[in-house]
Parts: structure tokens; C-alpha cells; sequence
């Protein structure tokens, strides 16, 4: 059973999705019977961190909190990817998603987060999808992911990001949970 948590993000990481994150599982619900889960923050990189509005995240855990982890959560990298795609992200991250995934546990990503489980390696040969705004040929792998857009372009079907993070998590949440949403 989904019990302990740990949220990944990089310098520059966007405000938006780290709240519904910490939103969806960093709160005891457990009085409304829903599940409880042992959350933590990470830091996926050294030095400190700062979400793309400037505020400054302190005291995160270590990327070594990964190790306990049933589900690995990835937040997404819109700033890294408007400034002009996807660059290097650090050895020891990569390392870490790879083991946990090893290991037999859960990793998701936030949106733009899909890339840094491509670097990972661990979307080779998967299909795939991401914002379909940001949605982009991963650089550097013929064996790479194969992207799909997650939403129509229509204006009548498609979802707006303030409507749709927090229900995908929601979804995840139950969903890790054993539960059917």
C-alpha cells in the first residue's frame, strides 16, 4: 500500500504544480477516510532552490529520502524548457529515479516532468505524453520515449491546467492507493 511519498523538484520549479502536489498528498485527510501518506519535499539538485515566482524552498530532504519511497513524484521543469529545452540534469537524480524504479516502486512526473524520467531512461521505448504545449522530440536517443499530446485542441474538450493538475492527482492518489478513481 502507497504510504511514504517523496516530491522531486529543480531549481526553478513551478509554483502551480508544487501546490497541488503538496495540496493533494502533503495533507492528513485521514479524517475524511482517505489515505495518509508520509510526504516529503526533495531536492533534486544541490544549492538552493527557488520556484520560477523566486520563492526560495528551505530544509527540503536529500535525494537519499528516495530510497524509502513507494511513489516518487517528479515536478515539472516549464522554466528549464522555455528557456530552451531540456538540459542536463544531475547524474546522482537520474541514479535515483533509475533504483527506485528497480526496486519495484512508483515514479510520476508533473507535466514537463516526463523529461527528466527520459533522461532517466525510463520512458525509452514507452509511449508518452506531457503538456501538450511543451510537447517537444526528446534530444539525443533514437530509443526515446514516443510522445503523444494529452489534450485536444479543441477549445470545448480541452482542459485548463488549473482544472486538470489537481484531478490527475487526486486520481494518482487514489489510484497508488489500490483504490479505483
Amino acid at each position: 500500500m502507497l504510504q511514504n511519498v517523496a516530491f522531486v523538484v529543480l531549481n526553478r520549479f513551478p509554483s502551480f504544480e508544487f501546490g497541488v502536489v503538496c495540496e493533494v498528498f502533503g495533507i492528513d485527510r485521514t479524517d475524511d477516510g482517505l489515505p495518509g501518506y508520509d510526504f516529503a519535499v526533495v531536492a533534486g539538485e544541490e544549492g538552493q532552490l527557488r520556484s520560477e515566482h523566486g520563492l526560495a524552498l528551505t530544509d527540503a530532504y536529500g535525494i537519499e529520502r528516495l530510497a524509502g519511497a513507494d511513489l516518487v513524484i517528479m515536478s515539472a521543469i516549464d522554466q528549464q524548457l522555455r528557456e530552451g529545452g531540456p538540459g542536463e540534469f544531475p547524474a546522482d537524480l537520474l541514479e535515483a529515479l533509475r533504483a527506485t524504479v528497480a526496486r519495484g516502486a512508483r515514479v510520476l512526473s508533473v507535466c514537463t516532468g516526463a523529461f527528466v524520467l527520459a533522461a532517466a531512461g525510463l520512458l525509452d521505448g514507452r509511449r508518452c505524453t506531457t503538456h501538450w504545449g511543451t510537447r517537444v522530440t526528446w534530444p539525443g536517443t533514437a530509443r526515446g520515449p514516443s510522445w503523444t499530446r494529452m489534450c485536444s485542441t479543441s477549445t470545448r474538450t480541452r482542459s485548463s491546467p488549473a482544472r486538470a493538475a489537481p484531478r490527475a492527482s487526486m486520481r494518482a492518489s487514489t489510484w497508488c492507493a489500490g483504490n479505483k478513481a
